[in-house]
């Protein structure tokens, strides 16, 4: 049996007061880890008065929340990295085996100096999408902390060949370990009913950035099926910077009353909502995996999902229906369809067949493969 790592985590993406979605995944992931290792976790978050640094502790997993206070002005990026630089200090009294990043920027910056203030072995774990294009992938400090992350760690994990293909092409080139994300899902309770029974319930779990989501296209295509079906709502799950386009769009369509905007909602109560749904809808033009979309599936929801990258490659026989990216005329006739079909559609081995591919017991056994290589190489 290998022994039990001490493990200093950093991540640019974690759960906070201001999004309680942001990096969930991540935060699953290593709590998973702390059932094998020791994890210790430090973030920083930005505040306007003082407060004192949280520590957390699960099992294995010990998380210590720093804050710093912020004018909120131009000065805010040269006030992260100063208070980064005290907590920094406070690490070397550790006797920590290896540094695991997640997302490289722009929290790269800060594991970069941990490796080398530290002299440990350095693994990052990639989930960001942006990859695909110059018009994400761009700044002279993103793309040079990024090489020089990707350079500096032993190994990488993403979630899915999609991802890695993408960083790839950017000369991204390293061990690359394929590592899916944990897939977690609500068991429906024996008297569980959809929010409203009268109609069959569509349900979007996506961010408020439309370039990704497509979020528009997906209330363009509801509206042109209510024409064909009117027994049909929308649930959206999220928020982000395009939220006021997005509900003035709602709005121009005549859709108000048949869309259900519910925020940003912990990871706990999305899965329970997600049992009181009838179908899922991603409708993104890129994913490098889409928790969300096996969510539904592991929660027996079938969905309907575009072309977009890293889900397909991990779909199973039977899911729903998979469509084109940027196509609203086939998203409305998959709505039509799968709004009469959707009782009727086989799920029960999807759900176990996902249930297994994206458990905790098979990330813990493919990131163990990875922690070894790094002691290891």
């Amino acid at each position: 049996m290998s022994k039990t790592l001490k493990i200093l985590a950093l991540t640019s993406w974690y759960p906070n007061s201001k999004d309680p979605q942001l990096g969930v995944f991540i935060k699953q992931q290593l709590s998973a880890i702390g059932s094998m290792h020791s994890v210790v976790l430090h973030t920083l978050e930005a505040c306007q008065s003082f407060k004192e640094k949280e520590i957390s502790r699960s099992n294995g997993f010990t998380h210590v929340a720093h804050y710093y206070k912020t004018s909120g002005s131009f000065m805010k990026p040269i006030e992260w990295y100063l208070a980064w630089q005290k907590i920094l200090r406070t690490l070397k009294k550790e006797n920590f085996d290896l540094i695991h990043t997640h997302v490289a920027f722009p929290i790269g910056i800060i594991a970069l100096q941990a490796k080398r203030k530290l002299n440990l072995p350095l693994l990052l774990s990639e989930h960001w999408s942006g990859y695909r294009s110059t018009k994400e992938y761009k700044g002279w400090l993103r793309i040079r902390v990024t090489k020089s992350l990707v350079k500096s760690s032993t190994a990488v994990a993403v979630n899915s060949n999609y991802l890695r293909e993408l960083m790839e092409k950017q000369h991204l080139l390293s061990k690359y370990f394929i590592v899916p994300n944990i897939v977690r899902f609500s068991e429906a309770k024996n008297d569980s009913t959809t929010l409203d029974q009268k109609k069959v319930l569509f349900m979007n779990i996506a961010d408020h950035i439309d370039s990704d989501k497509n979020i528009s296209g997906l209330l363009e295509a509801f509206g042109s099926a209510k024409k064909s079906n009117p027994n049909i709502r929308l649930i959206q799950i999220g928020d982000g910077p395009d939220n006021k386009i997005l509900h003035l769009k709602a709005k121009s369509l005549g859709l108000e009353k048949e869309i259900v905007w519910k925020g940003r909602l912990a990871n706990e109560e999305v899965l329970d909502v997600i049992n009181s749904c009838d179908c899922g809808v991603i409708n993104s033009n890129q994913e490098t995996f889409s928790i969300v979309a096996f969510e539904f599936l592991a929660a027996k929801k079938p969905i309907i999902i575009t072309e977009c990258g890293g889900p397909i490659e991990y779909l199973p026989a039977v899911f729903g229906i998979k469509i084109p990216v940027n196509e609203p005329t086939v998203l409305t006739e998959a709505i039509v369809e799968i709004s009469k079909t959707h009782a009727s559609i086989p799920l029960e081995t999807s759900a176990t067949e996902i249930r297994a591919i994206f458990s905790q017991a098979t990330f813990l056994s493919k990131i163990e493969k990875m922690y070894q290589y790094a002691i290891n190489p």
